[in-house]
């Protein structure tokens, strides 16, 4: 139960220049997306999409081999052929294959530019093959949201190489006027393939970041009640076996009193020692959140005889936290999880215990009978 995402690092960045950096170094989660519309189920529908796109490219090149090459016997015509295809298996591969990993999904759109390069040379007429390159877009369009900055400049890379190649091809050609038509086809070509998808990339990477922002609390870097949902919301639609979880809640006994007496700051510094002493304890992949003021909920795959003693761990490590007599009530629940449902009720099963727990005085862990 890996938390895919980080704290959005833009907060309170000084200077455009800083962002445009961050963005460029941002090692962008391609699962983020794939998690936000499997979950929504529109997955299944993008994966259709993107068959037929590859589908209309095979008519096209399918029709460029039986018309409009340029060297109809020459080796550009074995290329167009391997080109075409790939671009047949296309569909197939995206409609019953299984998505496909961050690099190969990256080379897979690359190899598809070097196709349309190569389609857009090999066509007899220079001036319809430099009209063809706002197909380009579409591929561009993908890695703008799919990958980081990087590969966008390596797709704008191969995009103008192919441009200026088919724009100097037109160039030297028969047609009237040619210069002035290169010209123009060329700047309509790079604006629309080449200047906007940049800046639409990070405009929708300022906005995923923020989306993501909202699902911490800023003080901890820990998952806030929605992060809290929605990350296990997006584990369920996964599929994964869930048979074994345990639910922990975490409350600070008496921390407004810890407040009065020692100062919000020594209270802030308790959160976050506390969060890191989560961290520490239950280690990766489990998940930890904070749901409220001094409430804490971590989520961890493990036999539900083990709650008692994780729980035990738990309550020791955040007792040496802060100041002295600074203790925490834990109350936690097991049991298999298939929906968002049956977690809400584990939830609410170990939020019940940890009541229990602190009525029965505090510093100690309770655990809910099973259902």
């Amino acid at each position: 139960m890996r938390r895919r995402s980080t704290v959005w690092r833009l907060a309170g960045a000084p200077h455009y220049t800083d962002q445009f950096r961050l963005w460029w170094g941002d090692d962008v989660d391609h699962h983020f997306l794939l998690n936000f519309l499997r979950a929504r189920g529109f997955l299944t529908s993008l994966r259709v999409v993107i068959a037929l796109v590859g589908a209309g490219m095979a008519v096209a090149l399918l029709a460029l081999l039986a018309t409009d090459l340029a060297d109809p016997a020459g080796p550009m015509r074995v290329l167009v052929t391997g080109i075409t295809v790939v671009a047949v298996a296309w569909p197939f591969y995206w409609l019953f294959g299984p998505w496909p990993t961050p690099r190969m999904s990256i080379t897979l759109f690359l190899f598809i530019d070097i196709g349309i390069a190569v389609a857009g040379l090999a066509h007899r007429d220079p001036l319809a093959g430099l009209t063809a390159t706002p197909v380009f877009a579409v591929t561009g369009i993908y890695i703008l949201f799919f990958h980081g900055a990087r590969a966008m400049v390596a797709h704008l890379a191969i995009v103008v190489v192919a441009i200026a190649a088919l724009a100097a091809r037109l160039a030297v050609s028969d047609y009237p006027e040619a210069l002035p038509l290169t010209v123009g086809k060329t700047a309509v070509a790079l604006l629309v393939t080449v200047f906007i998808l940049p800046f639409a990339q990070f405009a929708f990477w300022l906005i995923r970041n923020s989306s993501v922002e909202s699902l911490f609390d800023p003080l901890t870097t820990l998952a806030n009640r929605r992060g809290l949902r929605a990350h296990m919301s997006r584990l369920i639609g996964t599929g994964e076996p869930l048979s074994d979880l345990c639910v922990f809640v975490i409350d600070i006994d008496k921390f407004k009193n810890v407040n009065d007496r020692h100062g919000h700051a020594v209270g802030d510094d308790i959160l976050v020692q506390t969060a890191a002493q989560v961290r520490r304890v239950l280690g990766e992949p489990a998940l930890a959140a904070r749901t409220g003021g001094e409430e804490f909920v971590a989520v961890d795959a493990m036999a539900a005889d083990r709650a008692a003693e994780v729980g035990s761990l738990l309550r020791a490590a955040i007792g040496e936290v802060g100041p002295p007599g600074v203790t925490v009530s834990i109350g936690a629940a097991c049991g298999p999880v298939h929906s968002m449902e049956c977690f809400e009720r584990l939830l609410h099963k170990a939020d019940t215990a940890m009541y229990r727990a602190k009525h029965d005085g505090g510093d100690r862990v309770s655990i809910a009978d099973p259902a």
